[in-house]
């Protein structure tokens, strides 16, 4: 009998940032609450409301009562994660920190600012002048490696690229999304069909804080994914109308940025699982546009412990665009995130010229 030998294909993980996402135009997290604040007041917020002028002007109300000095030109603007953070934690321990309001409105305040903040981030990136290049790694990238993609991006800057490329090889939608891995059973937008995990999947998608593109029943949590959209409000059935499970309409799968998260979805504690387990399986870590910051302690002990679980260690690459100021180590230092990723993993090679320069290095490598 003829011996033959399995030929091991490369298994790579690559982890996106907001950075990632800022490349093609999205906004980072310290710009979210200032186009918050402008679009409120232009009342181009929540297109998808019945009545978008009326939510505008009551999430600039609740605003106005929470930071009574949002008005001073001179203060400098809060992060949205201070301003959520606050409301999840008066939440958590059942506290009101705005007079006149019950709990039921610092409920609806969070909401509103949730949805808000699922309309900022969905741009469509199509067009910008790096996407081109993007779109031509990643092929290169799925062609020569077996590939999971995670993300604490809300945006689908990965998926459409790599999608339209499966779209050649699946002319039939129920085909190619039966070969769509993304760390758990879903359902199909346009009839509910279960979609279960697949044992050989094309590509792996582990959205850690959900998807502009998901929806979820709130009763039996059953996750309604259309792959192809880049607005929750688009996530529709085939007939135009909106989505309904368990004779309720679906809302939003959005974690929102707080340090108080706190995530009881058993969908997303599932894909929280597979998506470690692929951090581990991984044989290279492609890290992009994420500073792995110390309060984000979740993904934080992800890798950690994906890390310390093995014993062969992955080559681990990370991607990063310097700060403008050049920041304020001495010359004799690593920079601060340069500093946080060599301290835990010590062999990373770690690359400064952002998403744009790794891209041209990658591509000019292969012609």
């Amino acid at each position: 009998m003829e011996n033959t030998k399995l030929v091991h294909r490369k298994r790579v993980a690559l982890f996106l940032g907001a950075g990632a996402s800022k490349t093609f135009g999205l906004p980072l997290t310290s710009e979210i609450f200032g186009q918050l604040l402008i679009r409120c007041k232009d009342h181009t917020l929540f297109k998808s409301s019945s009545n978008p002028e009326q939510s505008c002007s009551q999430l600039l109300d609740s605003l106005g009562k929470l930071l009574p000095g949002l008005n001073n030109a001179r203060i400098q603007l809060p992060l949205i994660t201070d301003v959520i953070s606050l409301i999840d934690y008066s939440l958590s321990v059942s506290v009101i920190p705005i007079t006149g309001m019950n709990r039921s409105q610092l409920q609806e305040f969070r909401d509103l600012l949730a949805q808000a903040v699922a309309e900022i981030v969905c741009i469509r990136p199509w067009n910008h002048p790096e996407w081109e290049k993007w779109t031509r790694w990643l092929h290169e990238l799925r062609s020569s490696a077996s590939l999971s993609v995670l993300t604490s991006n809300y945006d689908i800057v990965a998926e459409h690229p790599i999608l339209q490329d499966l779209w050649r090889s699946y002319p039939a939608e129920r085909e190619l999304y039966a070969k769509l891995d993304y760390g758990c059973g879903w359902c199909a937008y346009y009839d509910g069909s279960i979609q279960p995990r697949p044992h050989t999947p094309e590509i792996s998608f582990f959205k850690l804080h959900g998807s502009v593109n998901w929806l979820t029943c709130e009763m039996c949590q059953s996750l309604y994914i259309h792959p192809w959209v880049a607005d929750p409000a688009a996530v529709r059935d085939r007939t135009g109308q909106d989505l309904v499970c368990c004779k309720s309409p679906l809302v939003p799968v959005i974690v929102t940025p707080s340090l108080v998260r706190d995530i009881k979805n058993s969908t997303l504690l599932e894909i929280w699982k597979n998506a470690l387990q692929a951090l581990r399986d991984a044989d290279e870590w492609i890290i992009v546009g994420y500073s792995f910051p110390p309060e984000d302690l979740a993904i934080r002990s992800m890798f950690l412990r994906a890390w310390q679980s093995r014993a062969q260690k992955p080559r681990v690459t990370v991607v990063q665009k310097p700060k403008k100021d050049g920041g304020s180590s001495p010359s004799d230092q690593l920079e601060e995130t340069e500093s946080r990723f060599c301290l835990f993993f010590p062999e990373c090679t770690y690359l400064r010229d952002g998403l744009e320069g790794y891209l041209s290095d990658q591509l000019s490598a292969t012609q």
